[in-house]
């Protein structure tokens, strides 16, 4: 599948809008009100961005109740937007994703509920718990490594980084268990 060029605020509205039609008032409410508060809710960077995923045939828009004063635009996935999420949460997990990236695996990973079947949410699991190990091991090395004369700021903030990415890993462990057996159920299909 060819990847349309979609920002991280697309996927998230992408992702949103497959799990209902909404406006993009209401679209801007769930970024006020929800965990996803980091994203954006300014009208200044939702609505251009759901005029390009209309663009490129991922979401589609219609007028709600015209017979009111002001009507609405419901915007909601296209066929072709819901095979673009799917591909996307689908996606292996890289290194680069693990060290930069570990907010959108979890947006990711958030969406995966109603796009792809838990042998797929369990290799998603599977991939991150592994990257996020690796690269726990190359963060051990260099604290190792670390000169005994840096000042122990710069050791503290590496050992944080390590106990949150194996939180992370251990979190991705405990719901690999929760998908197991039905990923096996699905495995044996």
């Amino acid at each position: 599948m060819k990847k349309p060029n979609v920002t991280t605020l697309g996927y998230a509205i992408l992702g949103l809008l497959h799990v209902e039609p909404r406006t993009g008032y209401a679209l801007r409410k769930v970024f006020e009100t929800t965990p996803m508060g980091h994203y954006s809710s300014s009208p200044g960077a939702i609505y251009p961005a759901l005029k390009r995923l209309e663009e490129r045939g991922l979401a589609s828009s219609k007028i709600d109740d015209s017979t009111k004063l002001r009507p609405k635009q419901v915007y909601s996935t296209t066929r072709t937007g819901v095979d673009f999420l799917r591909y996307w949460v689908s996606q292996p997990i890289e290194k680069q994703n693990v060290v930069h990236d570990l907010g959108d695996l979890m947006l990711r990973f958030s969406f995966m509920g109603t796009l792809v079947n838990d042998r797929v949410t369990y290799r998603f699991l599977s991939q991150m718990a592994s990257g996020i190990n690796l690269y726990v091991g190359e963060l051990e090395q260099m604290l190792q490594d670390m000169p005994v004369t840096v000042p122990p700021h710069g050791r503290l903030a590496l050992q944080s980084g390590i106990s949150t990415y194996r939180a992370q890993a251990n979190w991705a462990r405990q719901a690999m268990r929760e998908f197991a057996s039905e990923a096996e159920r699905d495995a044996e299909k």
